[in-house]
């Protein structure tokens, strides 16, 4: 959760007007905008939180976000998400889920992580399901797959339990909820590592593992 992390992340969003494929980096001191026009260079002495601000702009330009749903300044969704370790996917669900919202604050990104979190995990829970039942697909990997839909379904309930417990201001429960659903989808990745085997679900869990571990900080951020 600290602002030097922003350098290495990154975020891809393919619902975008017009319909083309656009991604936005921050690699070392540069921004970059890829399928949306030329790379924009920033200069070197820029700081991180100034980079962040300059791609919630250009979120806030392109997304449905920017002319419907919550007023607050850039700055201050901004601000909420550099508390987290993935600041971009928080940009991301606060321009994907806040129309929903008359304002942002740390409450309302969390409410729509964990949204975010379940469609995305009833995503990879669909995945996981049709390739349990292809007929090409071996036992062993039935096998690492039904492991994947438990954790999946176990996910579901702790999201739940977690959003409560942040609602009722009860802080061990919280974190002991949203971390667990972490070790979820690391379990689902295990489960393949354990027979050698490439997870076919390692992208979905990798960023579901993100979204949660910026839920989390978000939740410690409401509780302090």
């Amino acid at each position: 959760m600290v602002a030097h992390r922003l350098n290495i992340e990154s975020i891809a969003v393919t619902n975008l007007r017009p319909a083309k494929f656009f991604a936005c980096y921050l690699l070392g001191s540069h921004a970059f905008v890829l399928g949306a026009g030329l790379p924009i260079p920033q200069p070197a002495t820029m700081r991180p939180s100034h980079l962040l601000l300059i791609l919630l702009s250009l979120f806030s330009s392109l997304l449905p976000f920017a002319s419907a749903g919550p007023t607050n300044k850039i700055g201050e969704v901004a601000g909420i998400c550099s508390h987290t370790d993935y600041p971009f996917l928080c940009i991301y669900a606060s321009t994907t889920y806040g129309q929903s919202y008359l304002a942002i604050d740390a409450a309302s990104l969390l409410a729509m992580h964990i949204k975010m979190t379940v469609d995305h995990t009833q995503t990879a829970k669909a995945i996981a399901s049709t390739f349990a039942v292809n007929p090409t697909t071996t036992p062993q990997v039935k096998q690492a797959l039904e492991v994947c839909l438990k954790q999946y379904d176990d996910a579901f309930d702790d999201l739940a339990t977690g959003s409560t417990a942040v609602a009722g201001h009860d802080a061990g429960t919280a974190n002991s909820m949203l971390s667990a659903v972490i070790s979820y989808y690391g379990t689902c990745d295990d489960a393949f590592a354990e027979i050698y085997k490439a997870n076919p679900l390692a992208k979905q869990d990798d960023f579901l593992m993100k979204m949660v571990s910026n839920a989390l900080a978000l939740a410690q951020l409401i509780l302090q």
